[in-house]
């Protein structure tokens, strides 16, 4: 009854794009689904915030964004691609409405950076918080709110 997605790097391409167009086919499914992670999405920033964002926002599907500085994996694909993607970190990560965006970049990461979601105990602890009690990161014991300049805000690890 209750659907929970979990997509990392470029399966978010497959499972953002997927749900978009169930949707549209099935409009209910949209209500079985509890919530959407995306660790480290390699999708572009800019059609993610703009076009698979307000789709989810507009079905109240809610999405959890974990995105890291120290992806060295999508730093090169955003030079592949010439552009940002959707899982880096820092003064660039991807907020809009209908998105709880994490920064990850303080977590220690393996030397390529891009399974951090799956390797560290304190992502773990956090996304169990998300997934088995329903918290959202502004309760989450591990995260602390970043102010920015525009709203919606988004939240970083503390140590």
């Amino acid at each position: 009854d209750r659907v929970f997605l979990i997509a990392h790097s470029m399966g978010s391409r497959i499972v953002t794009q997927a749900l978009s167009e169930l949707i549209q086919v099935e409009p209910q499914v949209a209500k079985r689904v509890v919530q959407v992670v995306l660790a480290a999405p390699d999708l572009d920033a800019v059609v993610f915030r703009e076009q698979i964002v307000p789709v989810f926002f507009g079905q109240q599907i809610p999405i959890t964004l974990y995105a890291s500085s120290r992806d060295t994996t999508l730093k090169v694909s955003s030079g592949i691609h010439g552009c940002c993607r959707a899982g880096l970190g820092g003064e660039g990560i991807v907020v809009a409405s209908g998105l709880e965006s994490v920064d990850a970049s303080t977590i220690d990461t393996s030397w390529l950076g891009h399974s951090y979601f799956a390797e560290t105990r304190a992502l773990l602890a956090d996304m169990n918080l998300l997934l088995a009690q329903g918290m959202r990161a502004g309760s989450r014991p591990l995260l602390a709110p970043k102010p920015t300049k525009k709203d919606p805000r988004y939240y970083y690890f503390v140590r």
